[in-house]
């Protein structure tokens, strides 16, 4: 038997094995799952809502601020407005209360920042595990959804921030002593903000005060 691959599952893989168990087709329900949408959206009486789910598996000083900042980066571009936040955590046995405590002052700090309220979540040491791993859900208003599928020729794309940051900084810290002789001190210190500049928040709010 090969080795099964590490990581987000194929396009092929999300067809055969999740795609077919959605659960209930309810009439609510505005965009269900599907490949290249990040986000469900359905109506609660006159109000559209957007959600979307994340899990976030980084260093411990950044994890609290990443789980709150990738979900509600999917939000946003659904064209939602994050309002509530569900928090579940599973950490190695080792985590001590100060640790847990570090974590959960850079979740409320960054859910203050963007005045997002943490309604629910679950929290505990579980067995087997080598680093944390964070699950983040956030609920949004839209008056306008955005749908990937509806994108045309014509169409204008509108990018909110940097491209890349995740990416390039993930690699940065897994190469960091291989790199560290390559980046002068200046080079660095921008490399060093690339975490809090993960959000699109700030640019998404604004653009969406026009739609």
């Amino acid at each position: 038997m090969s080795r099964l691959k590490i990581g987000k599952l194929s396009a092929q893989e999300l067809k055969e094995l999740i795609f077919p168990f959605l659960g209930y087709n309810d009439e609510n329900i505005i965009l269900r799952p599907s490949l290249g949408i990040d986000s469900g959206v359905f109506k609660v009486g006159d109000n559209i809502l957007v959600a979307s789910t994340d899990p976030i598996t980084a260093a411990q000083h950044l994890i609290g601020k990443w789980v709150v900042y990738v979900t509600t980066n999917d939000v946003l571009a659904s064209g939602g407005i994050p309002k509530w936040f569900l928090l579940n955590i599973l950490l190695p046995t080792s985590t001590t209360n100060q640790e847990i405590k570090e974590i959960m002052r850079d979740v409320s700090l960054t859910l203050n920042k963007m005045k997002i309220a943490l309604i629910s979540g679950h929290t505990e040491r579980t067995p087997g595990l080598m680093m944390p791993i964070a699950i983040g859900t956030a609920i949004g208003i839209a008056k306008k959804v955005f749908h990937p599928g509806n994108v045309g020729i014509g169409d204008e794309v509108f990018v909110l921030g940097e491209i890349g940051i995740e990416g390039a900084f993930i690699i940065y810290k897994e190469r960091e002593s291989e790199l560290k002789t390559v980046f002068s001190k200046e080079e660095k210190r921008e490399i060093s903000k690339f975490p809090d500049k993960i959000s699109i928040y700030q640019y998404a709010t604004k653009l969406l005060e026009h739609f």
